[in-house]
């Protein structure tokens, strides 16, 4: 089994449920990485929904429960599947509950209401397969902007590899870039269009996914998927 750059452990809806052709549809690939037609679009054009999903679309449509790493050293891929495995066969299907659409940090995505179960879960994760994570080099470090980080931000990139876990952690799935002002209106507006509200109802999470970067700056898709309870 051919060993690949970087892995991330995500959630990411199934195609065939009304959240996941959402988010697929609107950003233009499946986790698995097939491209699809861009949205029609209302209120926007082509080149601003393009600008505008660049960045979240190479990652696909997801909620980040450990951010992409590089494997440790004597540490193979299949170390890491058979891991996700067996953890998640001991676990219990985690309730979101109904999602909203909001601005954070200046971009747009989908959230819960509620945090408190997904948020122990996802720190579970982080916790649980910290051991396959190679360290952070010096340059990964640079690009999580140390400087712009609190402190406690800082001590979690450092634990961790990621700086918003566990006490900083959110749950959200992000459907658009960093957005200008001039955009930010239209494109709330598009995506309100675009998404019917059963697919903001109650949403449970029932299996989590492996994504996989082949190379550096390579797309990542959709690996494998494990259901709760085995």
């Amino acid at each position: 089994m051919a060993m690949c750059y970087r892995y991330a452990i995500y959630y990411s809806p199934q195609i065939m449920t009304e959240l996941g052709r959402f988010g697929a549809s609107w950003l233009g690939r499946t986790p698995e990485g097939q491209d699809l037609a861009p949205p029609v679009c209302q209120f926007v054009d082509e080149e601003t929904w393009t600008n505008a999903v660049e960045a979240p679309r190479r990652y696909g449509f997801h909620a980040t429960l450990k951010a992409p790493f590089r494997l440790a050293d004597g540490v193979k891929e299949i170390d890491l599947l058979d891991a996700v495995e067996g953890f998640m066969s001991a676990q219990d299907k985690v309730t979101l509950g109904p999602l909203q659409l909001a601005e954070t940090d200046g971009f747009l995505a989908l959230l819960p209401k509620k945090h408190a179960s997904v948020s122990r879960f996802a720190a579970k994760v982080v916790h649980e397969f910290n051991q396959f994570r190679a360290p952070l080099t010096a340059q990964e470090i640079e690009h999580r902007k140390p400087s712009e980080l609190t402190r406690q931000q800082r001590g979690l990139l450092e634990t961790w590899g990621y700086p918003y876990v566990m006490g900083e952690f959110f749950f959200h799935m992000t459907l658009t870039g960093k957005l200008n002002p001039e955009n930010a209106m239209p494109l709330q507006k598009e995506i309100e269009n675009q998404i019917s509200p059963s697919v903001l109802g109650d949403v449970s999470i029932d299996e989590i996914c492996v994504f996989v970067e082949q190379n550096p700056g390579d797309d990542l898709v959709l690996t494998e998927r494990f259901k709760f309870g085995g």
